[in-house]
């Protein structure tokens, strides 16, 4: 969709214009998909693909909440896809239940590395849950990307174990891209391999320590104690703080950061975490 200046007026031929190309835009992002529906169906493949993107991106995960989504935001589809009405819930049941999921995958994560950068969120958080629902004799733990500031999930894959999850991760990072992102991950991600990956592909990152990294996590917590006690800013660190007001607390949160890292023994083995 092409920029306007601020002060220009946003037309309706405008809005139609750029409704059209965002209607094309998916349709064309999703062409490799194919509709498993019989010929001459109520509603266009791509209408329903805007639908449920748009639900995802506003934090729909199951089926029920897509079609509530679709019947509160039926106003807006009216305008964008001309639409008489939302969908039924067995509409959205029986399209998702039998299209491909590896061809829907792809053609989601391709379409959103095709944005302009300029629209990408650049932070990417990376996180193992357990599926819901899922049986407890054969549990399955899902390792997804998600952009941050809207919620887009990148990609994910699935692994039968949560200590898998170290192996899962690198497989993930393949499949987006990462370049000039910052990557975060928690404690399970702290491991060179997956720092060097990520750093191969031109990405930054920011992942928890936590006692899996006996020696390492040892090192940078004495250290943050000695450098409490001598003053943070004589131990060539810097402190900022913050106080948030949420579910019925508020939490005040400071962050202590340094480039100071001589004091790690092992530089060879945490090469890239001393960069």
């Amino acid at each position: 969709m092409a920029k306007k200046n601020p002060k220009d007026t946003y037309s309706e031929i405008d809005q139609v214009v750029d409704n059209e190309a965002f209607v094309e835009c998916i349709r064309e992002g999703f062409k490799e998909v194919e509709d498993p529906r019989s010929p001459g169906s109520a509603y266009e493949f791509a209408s329903l693909l805007v639908i449920i993107l748009c639900a995802i991106i506003a934090g729909a995960n199951a089926i029920t909440h897509i079609h509530e989504y679709a019947e509160m935001k039926i106003s807006l589809f009216q305008r964008l896809l001309g639409i008489d009405r939302a969908p039924s819930y067995s509409v959205f049941w029986w399209l998702l239940t039998r299209l491909n999921p590896h061809q829907l995958q792809n053609a989601f994560i391709g379409w959103i590395q095709s944005l302009p950068s300029d629209v990408k969120e650049q932070i990417i958080a990376i996180d193992g849950k357990r599926l819901k629902g899922a049986s407890q004799k054969e549990p399955v733990h899902l390792v997804a990307a998600w952009e941050t500031g809207r919620g887009v999930l990148l990609g994910q894959v699935k692994t039968a174990e949560k200590s898998n999850e170290i192996t899962a991760i690198p497989e993930l990072l393949k499949t987006i891209d990462i370049k000039g992102a910052t990557i975060t991950i928690d404690a399970a991600g702290c491991q060179t391999d997956i720092v060097d990956d990520i750093r191969r592909q031109d990405g930054n990152y920011l992942i928890a320590l936590k006692g899996n990294q006996g020696t390492l996590h040892g090192e940078a917590e004495n250290f943050f104690a000695q450098a409490a006690e001598a003053g943070y800013e004589e131990a060539e660190c810097v402190v900022a703080t913050g106080v948030e007001k949420g579910h019925g607390r508020i939490e005040e949160r400071k962050v202590v950061v340094t480039n100071q890292l001589d004091w790690l023994d092992d530089t060879t083995r945490n090469k890239n975490l001393s960069k």
